[in-house]
C-alpha cells in the first residue's frame, strides 16, 4: 500500500505542477484530457488523499465540478442496491 501511495503522490505532484498557471490541462477550455484525468482523480477521497495538499489540482477540480452537467462517477453509475430493501 505504501508503495502505491508514494507513486500516487508523485503523480499528483506532477499534475499539480502541470496545472500551475493553467485553467485546464490543455489551454483555457476543458478537453478529453481533463475528463480522462478527472476519472482517476475523482477517487482521491476514497484513497484518503487530502486534495488541499495540491492547490492547483484543487482549483482544477473546482473548475471541472462547475461545468454544466457535472456529476461524480458514482453518481452516473447505476447502483444495484440503491433501491434494494
Amino acid at each position: 500500500m505504501d508503495y502505491h501511495r508514494k507513486w500516487a503522490e508523485m503523480g499528483l505532484e506532477v499534475l499539480n505542477d502541470l496545472l500551475d498557471g493553467q485553467q485546464f490541462l490543455v489551454g483555457t477550455a476543458p478537453t478529453i484530457a481533463d475528463i480522462a484525468v478527472f476519472g482517476v482523480v475523482a477517487h482521491m477521497a476514497e484513497a484518503r488523499f487530502d486534495i488541499t495538499a495540491w492547490p492547483h489540482v484543487k482549483a482544477w477540480w473546482d473548475r471541472i465540478a462547475a461545468l454544466p452537467g457535472f456529476r461524480l462517477p458514482y453518481d452516473l453509475l447505476p447502483r444495484m442496491d440503491k433501491d434494494a430493501d
